[in-house]
């Protein structure tokens, strides 16, 4: 199946600006992204880039009270790893941060289910926040008043394009305390872009692969979000596209079983922009893939 988008489509997309967004004033009681990059300086006690820090805001709603802002800072190629959670304005470390946003008399309000259910959220989307679950948490409650949180996550790695699986076991005090987190590695992978000729007709692949690699930032770049979207990203993408005297024309996605639609877009905008020797004319199919191949345990 062809989905085709013409020069007109794409030059009204890239070209008209966006709208600009009507100031929102923060409401009661929300820490700004500032306040959180000052408190994680204080932390570490010294200045911070902006890009250094990452700020999520997850929508937990009751039980939970102090509106819960988790922060990380990247890591090289780990991306942003938690660091704390700000709760009613307070930088917390993430142990502590759970008995602050869920204080004892709504736990103590809190039904058997209702306990594993707010157990369930917090780890998704503050322990989480930073990390790609895989499937729901399992929770288990002990007798002495503490709880086992058990979740398998997939997770950069230390290397360029590594991810790793692994499953989290955490365990809570009944004062809903961390007391401590135990992991086991269970998989690693490395996730590489390749690109290359699939079909040609009237172009030279050189002219083919000097306009894509004029472009080959904006490729790099695509697939970097695209995986950092979703480190099990695998599978290709075949772009085909027209050329007519030196200017790309139509640009068309060949959809397959697991295309990933927006990756398509992406690429078809580093293929729009390419440029061509002047006259020449033709027909263009190229793969832009995805190799996600196991490494040892070495």
């Amino acid at each position: 199946m062809l989905i085709a988008w013409g020069a007109a489509a794409f030059a009204q997309a890239l070209t008209e600006p966006e709208p600009e967004p009507a100031p929102a004033e923060a409401a009661p009681g929300v820490v700004s992204d500032e306040r959180v990059h000052e408190l994680v300086e204080g932390l570490y006690g010294r200045e911070l880039p902006a890009a250094g820090v990452c700020v999520d805001r997850p929508a937990l709603g009751e039980p939970f009270t102090g509106m819960p802002v988790p922060v990380g800072v990247q890591r090289g190629a780990r991306g942003c790893v938690l660091v704390g959670v700000v709760v009613d304005g307070a930088l917390l470390a993430p142990e502590d941060a759970l008995a602050a946003a869920l204080p004892e008399a709504a736990w103590q309000a809190l039904s058997s289910d209702q306990r594993v259910s707010a157990l369930q959220r917090w780890t998704g989307a503050v322990e989480l926040a930073f990390v790609q679950p895989a499937g729901p948490a399992t929770v288990t409650g002990r007798g002495n008043g503490q709880w086992v949180v058990t979740q398998r996550v997939l997770r950069r790695g230390e290397g360029a394009g590594t991810s790793e699986a692994a499953s989290l076991t955490t365990t809570w005090g009944a004062d809903r305390r961390r007391i401590s987190v135990t992991e086991d590695v269970t998989g690693r992978w490395l996730t590489t872009l390749y690109v290359r000729r699939d079909k040609l007709s009237g172009i030279a692949e050189a002219a083919v692969d000097r306009a894509l690699t004029d472009h080959g930032r904006v490729v790099r770049q695509c697939f970097s979000d695209a995986w950092a979207a979703d480190l099990a990203l695998d599978g290709r993408v075949r772009l085909s596209w027209t050329v007519a005297d030196g200017k790309v024309g139509t640009v068309a996605v060949i959809t397959e079983a697991g295309t990933n639609e927006a990756l398509a877009r992406c690429y078809a905008q580093a293929v729009r922009a390419g440029s061509y020797p002047a006259g020449s004319s033709g027909q263009v199919t190229w793969v832009f893939g995805v190799d996600r191949r196991a490494m040892s345990a070495d």
